[in-house]
């Protein structure tokens, strides 16, 4: 029996989380169950940062048993696998469509969606959705975290450490532009509990800058009474999965992270 093959489409949207989501799924498939992969991606730029080894010019490559391609228009002559997973509702080119429903036995075609703990979801989960002109069904697909979702998308026995055992409390920060972050820190700084908080490079690095009034480069510390500030440079996927795993609370920087 031959392997399951799998194409996996994502339109780069939010930088990190979609590329990312789509990675750890599709190196997982590959890596657990043997799948042959396809990952489409329309921008390998955030893909080259979340795994050395991947260059963003090369319009098609194998990375730990997948086939990365740049998604480009036109949109080149491809043969559908047995499933086609539509990451976030990104719109399928036609031509790819039309040769899913040409197939003897069309793949099994599924929308994933974003992860949620709402109630609503496990009413969703599942719910077929069919092509209004071709003889094609799409099934959404919905992460959670209570029955009748789809589960979590995590890797089988993967061990992401655990956190450390010292006095201080140790906290990954990731956010966007928050102008609540300058109250948090200041009240870390002056509580009467050391902590130790490992900034995330890009903005939240940028923010703990300007609230230490003075540069904060990558690999540099500082400190603030009981708070200890270290800049991160940028982590690739699996470093930073260790990272969480090594503290005791975490600002994540998405979906892909929080799981």
């Amino acid at each position: 029996m031959s392997a399951v093959s799998c194409d996996i489409f994502c339109a780069v949207v939010d930088n990190l989380g979609d590329a990312g989501v789509c990675w750890r799924l599709a190196r997982q498939l590959a890596a657990e169950k043997g799948w042959r992969m396809r990952l489409w991606i329309d921008d390998p730029a955030p893909l080259a940062l979340l795994k050395p080894g991947v260059d963003p010019a090369l319009p098609r490559q194998d990375i730990e048993g997948v086939e990365v391609i740049r998604w480009a228009q036109p949109f080149p002559e491809a043969a559908p696998g047995d499933v086609v997973i539509e990451a976030f509702a990104c719109e399928l080119p036609e031509a790819f469509v039309a040769a899913m429903a040409a197939r003897p036995r069309p793949p099994v075609w599924i929308n994933l969606e974003y992860l949620s703990a709402e109630e609503w979801v496990a009413g969703c989960h599942g719910l077929p959705s069919p092509h209004p002109k071709l003889p094609l069904t799409k099934h959404f697909f919905f992460p959670g975290f209570g029955p009748g979702t789809g589960g979590l998308i995590l890797e089988s026995g993967a061990d992401f450490g655990q956190p450390g055992q010292g006095a201080a409390l140790t906290v990954s920060l990731f956010c966007y532009d928050n102008p609540a972050l300058p109250a948090m820190l200041d009240t870390w700084a002056d509580g009467a509990e050391p902590m130790v908080c490992r900034v995330a490079d890009g903005l939240p690095r940028r923010q703990v800058s300007a609230w230490l009034d003075e540069p904060f480069a990558p690999g540099t510390d500082a400190r603030r009474g009981a708070l200890a500030l270290h800049a991160l440079p940028f982590l690739p996927q699996t470093d930073y999965d260790r990272l969480l795993g090594s503290c005791n609370l975490n600002f994540v920087r998405g979906e892909d992270s929080f799981v």
